[in-house]
């Protein structure tokens, strides 16, 4: 293979992508004169090669003798093409770097280089314009939480290094105001992180004790006006209803805020607060089961999924999209769930390595509620998913087919799933279900 690192990553970029790579190749800021014109002939090949035969005729012999003609290949030897495709990946990298700063708060980031870059240059009034420019973005913000706590630090870290240089009077106040700005950067953090860990535990069936770190954090929030923005009392709510699932007056206060205050909060945050409404709403359908829960749950994931909530980085999260499936099929809406798969690419789907094989096992899950038990059957294939999970879907799915066509392999496969499931760390709850089957 002529370089793993490079071919992967560049079968992993869109078409636009690789458009917007080839024009950056083509920058001789970027790309040194000597080597330009061979840089683009390499990408060029693997390109055209990976889209027309998968990469088959990338072997280094083949590409040395087209991009070095007057050259003779050594085999087994470092060659010059070993250097170029190093290269090559190299550039791969800052154009990822450089699409990666463009696209998050290009104006903020800019604005703070050229605050820092006067600061350095000892030019007072050009870095109080940049300031004061940058202020007035901050204020055009639209959602107060993490991003603009954030960037509201480094704003007020850059005035207090500059006003210590000159020994200013406002120090004091700058300073206030950066702790401020850490003191709420840091609780957002904190929250969301520490959320995630609850939440993992009682996936995993594990004990998770809040550090009394976050018990000040959640005590400050009710104390300082500052703390308690809609992000940190969502959380806070959240932490709450994770240590305590009974808790409905917490539940019932968690969704009326999270609706209210919704617009308030940046789209990344809001996301992972739908998904902690989701799930506290699966956990109550896990406790009363009922049709009015399955209606319920369905209507809240397709809300949730119209809505964009399952979006990660432009992607879709393959729990929140399986859940949606699997309530639509339990609330009788096949053609529903047939036409949201047809229209919805399966490389949209993120969460997984097996992207492919979870798609195919909701279409399974879609044949088997038309008992079309042996299109479903065709569809599974099994993969040892990062999510046990999957597996014990898949596996679950399978005996289910072989139960209703009476296969010879039914008590087999129960046996084995039984010994999956006692093996699996998963919560009570999950392998009581798991059993109950």
């Amino acid at each position: 293979m002529l370089h793993r690192k490079l071919q992967e990553i560049l079968e992993l970029l869109s078409k636009d992508d690789l458009s917007k790579l080839r024009r950056f190749l083509q920058s001789p800021y970027f790309v040194r004169e000597s080597i330009l014109q061979n840089i683009l002939e390499l990408y060029d090949y693997i390109i055209a090669q990976q889209a027309g035969s998968n990469g088959k005729a990338l072997n280094k012999k083949t590409v040395f003798e087209l991009i070095f003609p007057a050259e003779k290949y050594i085999e087994g030897q470092k060659s010059k093409l070993d250097n170029l495709a190093s290269e090559l990946f190299q550039l791969v990298k800052k154009y990822l770097v450089q699409i990666a700063f463009e696209n998050n708060h290009f104006d903020l980031l800019e604005g703070l280089e050229l605050a820092r870059f006067y600061r350095k240059n000892n030019n007072p009034d050009r870095f109080w314009h940049a300031i004061k420019t940058l202020k007035q973005l901050q204020e055009k913000q639209i959602f107060r939480d993490r991003d603009f706590y954030y960037f509201q630090l480094l704003i007020t870290e850059e005035v207090v290094v500059f006003t210590s240089l000159h020994n200013s009077f406002e120090d004091d106040a700058n300073i206030r105001s950066q702790i401020e700005s850490l003191d709420i950067f840091y609780s957002i953090q904190r929250l969301d992180l520490s959320s995630s860990l609850l939440y993992q535990a009682k996936l995993a069936n594990t004990q998770f004790e809040l550090d009394p770190i976050i018990r000040e954090i959640l005590g400050a929030i009710h104390a300082k006006e500052a703390l308690r923005i809609p992000v940190n009392y969502l959380f806070s709510l959240v932490v709450g209803l994770l240590n305590d699932m009974e808790n409905m007056e917490c539940f019932q206060e968690f969704e009326k805020a999270l609706y209210e205050q919704r617009h308030d909060i940046s789209p990344g945050l809001l996301n992972s607060l739908m998904a902690y409404y989701r799930f506290f709403w699966l956990r109550r359908y896990h406790k009363e089961g009922g049709a009015s829960n399955v209606s319920k749950v369905f209507s809240l994931y397709k809300e949730h999924f119209e809505a964009g909530y399952f979006n990660i980085d432009g992607k879709i999260s393959a729990n929140a999209f399986r859940g949606l499936i699997k309530f639509a099929l339990r609330a009788g809406h096949f053609d529903w769930v047939k036409n949201t798969l047809e229209s919805t690419p399966e490389d949209l789907i993120c969460g997984t390595r097996f992207t492919s094989e979870l798609y195919n096992m909701l279409w399974a899950e879609c044949f088997f509620s038309n008992r079309e038990f042996d299109h479903a059957l065709e569809k599974i294939a099994y993969r040892p998913f990062e999510n046990p999970m999957y597996s014990l879907v898949a596996d679950a799915l399978v005996i289910k087919i072989y139960y209703e066509t009476q296969n010879d392999l039914l008590d087999y496969r129960i046996k084995s799933m039984d010994q999956k499931v006692r093996r699996t760390r998963l919560s009570v709850m999950v392998k009581s279900r798991y059993y109950n089957f």
